[in-house]
């Protein structure tokens, strides 16, 4: 944010002001100083003499205004984010009671953001007064040896005040240089700053040799010995791990928190970087898909539902071409939020806010679940997507679902039997690796971890039974 606002700033005031009083300066220079030469080549040169000490000035300075100017905007980001971060946890912030301790950091941040622009404020304001000096030193060479000139005879009254005329145009040039040289360096501070973002190569994008004839995929995946680590020093999320989904299965996934299921499913669309020859779909090495036409076969709702400030139907139809309302309602009733909907003032024009924050957590799945469906995806992927909904609501979510999860592969991660039950296969991830795998009566007649989970959630349900 800091360089998308504070950066480009600096870089638009070299680029209009200070471009052009610098061209300002050299357009005088070249019609001043033919002139002066031409009264007097010997007062013309005396009156530069001061001048020959500029470039001695901008060369020590210039590197400090530079590198004090970066130091500025680096402090400038890291205060923007300090509170950007803290006004978006606002809640979270109060609720804990550490509204001090967060002023407090903002105080130091704030400090040394004050230090570091009076460090660049030290050096621009001698350097301004010095290229005053060195322009009054100039001026008062011509006045002198000026003087004595006339005096002499050599030039005469009206040639002196011509030269001390164009001695002035020059003048506010040569003081303006020092405004423009730190207009220079604030900008090309910045906009180094600026191109590292412009010129940065996202980590996963498109390889050579990707098949740029692909164009439908079918929605047959697999996983081959695949292993997974964040970074090459990291621990081990997803070890060996071996699976075959056929085009337009349904995969109840579970498993303990931290076991490695949501890294498997952002493996799919590239989120994360696969090994290659670790991970397939219809057969081809998904490193060899482009991007484009593998994300646009998926729909995914991730664990933390994110909706944009903007209306319920701009936010269900995100990933669309256009809005479509009919499009919208059918995937709001798929999803069981429609109702809700219509109960909102203005419908599907209302604005859920930063986030969704008038949503409640169910209703924002919900809608990100719409969002997913209506792109009609042949991958769905479901991560945790009804861990926000009562079971009556995850039950008849389930049943709009049935028909849109025969007709593609589907990919459902969840700690509820009852979301998991009717898949036609269900996986148990534990460390990394798949330990169960079977049919919802196959891994019951197992009595392994799987079983233990449908006894514990049975014995739940009974118990929420008897009140």
């Amino acid at each position: 944010m800091a360089r998308a606002t504070n950066d480009l700033e600096a870089v638009r005031m070299f680029i209009g002001p200070g471009l052009w009083n610098g061209v300002e300066l050299v357009i005088i220079l070249v019609i001043a100083l033919p002139i002066m030469f031409t009264i007097s080549p010997r007062l013309t040169l005396y009156s530069l003499l001061p001048m020959a000490v500029t470039p001695l000035i901008v060369m020590r300075i210039s590197p400090l205004l530079h590198n004090r100017f970066t130091a500025v905007q680096e402090q400038f980001a890291s205060l923007s984010s300090h509170v950007q971060e803290n006004l978006n946890g606002i809640r979270v912030l109060k609720s804990f009671t550490r509204e001090e301790s967060v002023l407090g950091r903002f105080r130091t941040l704030n400090a040394d953001y004050v230090d570091r622009n009076m460090d660049l404020v030290r050096v621009y304001g001698s350097f301004f007064p010095l290229l005053m000096a060195i322009a009054a030193l100039g001026l008062g060479l011509v006045v002198w040896l000026g003087g004595r000139e006339v005096i002499k005879g050599t030039i005469t009254l009206g040639d002196m005040v011509a030269f001390t005329q164009y001695h002035a145009l020059l003048t506010w040039p040569m003081i303006a240089l020092g405004w423009v040289i730190n207009l220079f360096e604030r900008g090309t501070a910045s906009l180094e700053r600026v191109t590292e973002i412009i010129d940065a190569e996202p980590d996963i994008r498109d390889e050579e040799g990707v098949l740029n004839d692909a164009r439908i995929i079918r929605g047959e995946i697999e996983f081959r010995n695949l292993t997974f680590a964040y970074d090459e020093a990291g621990d081990t999320v997803l070890s060996d791990l071996s699976l075959r989904i056929p085009g337009g299965a349904t995969i109840g996934i579970t498993g303990p928190t931290g076991s490695g299921k949501t890294t498997l499913l952002n493996l799919i669309p590239r989120l994360f970087q696969p090994e290659r020859g670790t991970l397939f779909i219809d057969g081809f090495d998904v490193r060899d898909i482009p991007l484009g036409i593998l994300r646009r076969s998926i729909g995914m709702v991730p664990q933390e539902s994110f909706l944009f400030s903007d209306s319920i139907e701009e936010n269900i139809s995100f990933g669309t071409e256009q809005l479509d309302r009919e499009a919208s309602i059918s995937a709001a009733i798929t999803s069981q939020v429609h109702e809700e909907i219509l109960g909102f003032s203005d419908g599907y024009e209302q604005t859920v806010g930063e986030r969704g924050v008038t949503l409640s957590g169910g209703q924002k799945q919900r809608m990100a679940l719409a969002r997913a469906i209506i792109r009609d995806p042949v991958i769905l992927i479901l991560d945790d997507a009804f861990s926000s909904v009562d079971t009556n609501t995850e039950e008849a979510i389930l049943d709009g679902l049935r028909d849109t999860l025969a007709e593609r592969t589907s990919l459902i991660v969840s700690h509820r039997v009852s979301t998991l039950r009717d898949a036609d296969l269900i996986i148990y991830i534990e460390e990394g690796t798949i330990t169960e795998m079977g049919t919802h009566q196959e891994m019951i007649d197992q009595g392994d971890r799987y079983a233990d989970m449908v006894k514990r959630q049975a014995l739940i349900e009974e118990l929420e039974s008897l009140g």
